[in-house]
Order: structure tokens, then C-alpha cells, then sequence
């Protein structure tokens, strides 16, 4: 709760693979030599003015670098083995957020907030809900979203009905997932469908905005609320200024305005020509995005709620564009796993850089700490609330953590997990049919880049003690199914 007794707001803005280098405050005087690696040269005035007003998670890490799974984590603060997200949700695959635990919504829903979720979700594996015409009908329709009809494998949108799925979201204007960026589609409450002809962040701020000055009746006034707004972009594609913002592509990322692609690919691990056609989409992506959140920021100073209202800037993965050769994510490089975390809550928090290794099953025990709901924290959440040391850090006695979990999981017949700490990168592929592991290791302060895999007599016995036990500790509390089979037991230390 707030000075005043009442619960805060709070405002949750989470753009999809956005990576934690792609903010332009990193190359302000207070932040250099905080990421390992140079910044993005981007502009975002908006989020460097909101870090400089709240704390910057410097360490915040994707465990499973992939949408789903780690909003999936966000929602439940549970790992992808307990929420039941732990591929991304597509028709055939069973990987859908289960409906039988207590996620963040439904512990703020019984304290009396009002709920809203807006724009992408990804949280529900696609079941058929429509006639041949798209019209929803309700459980047991012959159709998916895409038209594809019952018993296909391949739509990866949902329509999100009402019920347990919502999680006691009562303002609903969203989707799964959709790549068409300026002319995307959203369902309201009831099901009917809202095709628009605008690009989605802007859009998306605009139904914000109305959520948050209340301009149609959206919410109760006499609650507080709590807004999720899932902007897609900087997503791919990124393939022409038909997917962007094109007047931030034309003023700061054109070719008359940069002339050398080298100038925007300027981290020393970009091999290759991958993302030369990519990164001004995708950088003017980011600043379209700024551009949008600066908007909600201004709503929120407009109502006056600043103060008691909490603002999370965040994003589920990050993207390669172009380091070692590649693009997007599920890759165990600090482009794929680092990801913004930032928070404001003048109430409360003062502004400073924060290192603590922050992954998203903390986040909901974490919030409900900070808001005075630590009671109310379900048993079975498996992140930490680390309230206390947001709060007051120098009285804080909570050790932070010396890892986080990597987990790479896909249709095949290779898994890899691993552990990202203040130091290294440790990561095992493990591959089933052959029976055959290999591990890779990256010193992330002598080689910021990770472009030379360690061999394992290049660091001393206790380290890589410390690696093998520390990796056995997260997959056990993870209850992974590779603590499940002891994978990789001549390696790591399992309890």
C-alpha cells in the first residue's frame, strides 16, 4: 500500500523482443560501462527520462528466451514446468497457461482491482471458437482464428474467452499473437473482433489512454487498476517501412540520416550480413515504441496519479539483430536474454541502478510485496519477492541470487540448459537421440561479446564446481525434466 493506505496503480507496458541494449540512457554518463558490450545508438527520449525516475534493472534476464514461456512466468511467478507454458502457444502443441492457479491478476482481483489487458497476450493455445464467417461462437466452433479448420496444427492466434482463461481480467482488448503490424486485430470482452488499420503500438496507446482517463467506463473509479498493454513491435517483421513507424524511420534511421549500416550494427560481435536490412526497421521500431510510452506516461501525469501509480517498462526476450549472424531469439547470448526492467513508484522507490539478476517468476511475488500483498503470495510461487531490497537495499538482509536458469526447449531432439551469472554463461546441449553433450562457456567480462567458447580446463575447479552445483540447484527448484531424469549427471550437481 501507499503512504496513504490505498493500493497504487499500476501500469505494465511490455513490448515484444525488445532487447535490454536498445535504450539510448545506456550512454548517459550515470549508466557507461554497466552492460557488458556497447549500446544500440537508438532514441528514446521517453524511457531515459522514466529510468532516470525510477530503478534500472541492469541484470534482468529471459530465462526462456521465447514469448510465451516468459509471460507465462510473469503471470503465475511459477517456472514453465508448474504454469503450463512451456513452449509458445500454437494450435496441436500443449502449451497453454493453466487455469487452476492463482496467477497475479486473481490475487490483485480479490483485493478489489480493476484488471485490463491490451494488445498481444500469447498465453492460450489456440482452440477453434469461430464459424466459416470468424464469427465466434463459443467453445466447440469448427474454426481457429486464421480460418484453418478443426483438428490444424498450424494457427498460432487466439481469441481469449470469458472464464478462468482471463484470470479475473475484466477489461479485455487483445489477442494471442499477429505480425501484421499495421493492420492488426484485437477481441473485446465479448468476443467481437476489431480489425484496424493503424500501426498496433499507437493504437494500442490509445485504448490505453482511454483505460487510463476512463473515458467510456472502462474501470470503476472507486478501484484501483492495473493495466497490461502487450505492444508486438519490435517484433519481426522488420522488413520495410511498411511495418514501422515510419516518420521515426525518416528522422532518425533513414539512409539520408545514416548513411553507414555500420553505424547502427555496432556491437563487436555482428559477423555477417543478416540484419543490414533489418536494423533500421527494428530501431525505429524501438523509438516508435518510446514514442508510444511517452504518451501513456504523459495519460498518467494528466490524471494525476503519478505519484500512487506504479509504471513497469519490460519485455519478454530480446533479439540478435545480427550478432554472431543471427536474428530474434531462444539463443543463450546477452542480446537474446538480456531485457529491459525498469520501475517508478514515487510513492516508494528512489532512482538508482539496480544489478540483482532479476528473471520473471520474481516479478509477481515482487510487485505483490511492494503493494503490501506478501500475504497473499500463493505458496507454490517459486520466484522471490524481493520488495525489501527495491525498497530500502542498504536494510535490506535478502541475498541476492549468484545465477539465473537458461532453458532452451523445442520440437526436436535438442535441449539445453544453463545459467547466466554475474560473470559467465554456461550452457549444456543435450541431444537425446545421440546421447552426446557439449558444453559451451563464455567469460561475459573478458569476452562482453561471447566469441570464444571457454574450454572447461580454462577456469579452475571451484568455479566450475560452483557452475555444476548452481545449475543443479535452479533445474531442482524448477522441478525441470531434467532434474527429473538427471540429465547430464556426470556434469552437474543435483541435490
Amino acid at each position: 500500500m501507499n503512504k496513504n493506505g490505498k493500493y497504487p496503480n499500476m501500469v505494465f507496458v511490455l513490448p515484444d523482443q525488445f532487447r535490454r541494449q536498445a535504450m539510448g540512457f545506456w550512454s548517459k554518463e550515470e549508466y557507461t560501462n554497466v552492460l557488458n558490450g556497447t549500446s544500440d545508438p537508438v532514441y528514446t527520449p521517453n524511457i531515459d527520462k522514466f529510468a532516470d525516475e525510477g530503478i534500472v534493472f541492469s541484470q534482468a534476464i529471459s530465462i526462456q528466451p521465447v514469448c510465451s514461456p516468459y509471460r507465462g512466468m510473469l503471470m503465475s511467478g511459477r517456472f514453465p514446468r508448474q504454469n503450463g507454458v512451456n513452449l509458445n502457444c500454437k494450435a496441436g502443441r500443449d502449451s497453454s497457461l493453466r487455469e487452476d492457479i492463482d496467477c497475479f491478476t486473481d490475487i490483485l482481483a480479490k483485493v478489489g482491482y480493476s484488471l485490463g489487458y491490451i494488445g498481444k497476450l500469447h498465453l492460450d493455445k489456440p482452440l477453434p471458437h469461430f464459424d466459416m464467417e470468424g464469427k465466434y461462437v463459443g467453445e466447440g466452433g469448427g474454426y481457429f482464428s486464421d480460418g484453418s479448420p478443426e483438428g490444424a496444427t498450424t494457427c498460432w492466434d487466439m481469441y481469449t474467452p470469458k472464464g478462468p482463461k482471463r484470470h479475473e481480467i475484466d477489461y479485455w482488448y487483445s489477442y494471442g499473437t499477429f505480425d501484421v503490424h499495421k493492420h492488426p486485430h484485437y477481441w473485446d470482452n465479448y468476443g467481437i473482433k476489431h480489425e484496424v488499420n493503424m500501426w498496433s503500438p499507437k493504437h494500442e496507446a490509445d485504448k490505453a489512454i482511454e483505460y487510463i482517463k476512463n473515458t467510456a467506463g472502462q474501470r470503476d473509479l472507486e478501484r484501483p487498476f492495473c493495466l497490461f498493454v502487450g505492444m508486438n513491435p519490435p517484433h519481426s517483421p522488420y522488413d520495410s517501412v511498411d511495418d514501422t513507424d515510419g516518420e521515426m524511420y525518416e528522422k532518425y534511421y533513414s539512409p539520408s540520416v545514416v548513411k553507414d549500416i555500420s553505424d547502427l550494427l555496432n556491437r563487436g560481435n555482428v559477423t555477417g550480413n543478416i540484419a543490414k536490412d533489418k536494423v533500421r526497421y527494428y530501431f525505429s521500431h524501438i523509438t516508435g515504441v518510446d514514442r508510444q510510452f511517452g504518451r501513456i506516461l504523459d495519460a498518467i501525469d494528466d490524471c494525476k496519479i503519478t505519484d500512487n501509480t506504479i509504471v513497469v517498462f519490460l519485455s519478454d526476450h530480446g533479439d540478435m539483430m545480427g550478432s554472431h549472424n543471427l536474428l530474434t531469439k531462444n539463443v543463450p547470448f546477452e542480446e537474446s536474454i538480456g531485457v529491459p526492467f525498469i520501475i517508478r513508484y514515487p510513492d516508494k522507490l528512489e532512482h538508482r541502478i539496480e544489478d540483482l539478476l532479476l528473471t520473471p517468476v520474481d516479478i509477481m511475488p515482487t510487485i505483490l510485496g511492494l503493494i503490501g500483498l506478501r500475504e497473499d503470495i500463493p505458496e507454490d510461487v517459486q520466484g522471490i519477492d524481493y520488495s525489501s531490497l527495491l525498497i530500502s537495499p542498504e536494510y535490506c538482509n535478502i541475498k541476492k541470487p549468484e545465477s539465473a536458469l537458461y532453458i532452451f526447449d523445442a520440437e526436436g531432439d535438442i535441449l539445453q540448459r544453463g545459467l547466466r551469472t554475474n560473470r559467465y554463461t554456461m550452457v549444456i546441449e543435450c541431444n537425446i537421440k545421440s546421447n552426446t553433450t557439449n558444453i559451451k562457456l563464455y567469460d561475459n567480462i573478458q569476452d562482453p561479446y561471447q566469441m570464444h567458447s571457454l574450454a572447461l580446463g580454462d577456469i579452475n575447479k571451484e568455479t566450475m564446481y560452483f557452475l555444476a552445483k548452481e545449475l543443479g540447484y535452479w533445474l531442482k527448484k524448477a522441478n525441470d525434466i531434467w532434474y527429473e531424469n538427471r540429465l547430464c549427471s556426470d556434469f552437474i550437481k543435483y541435490p
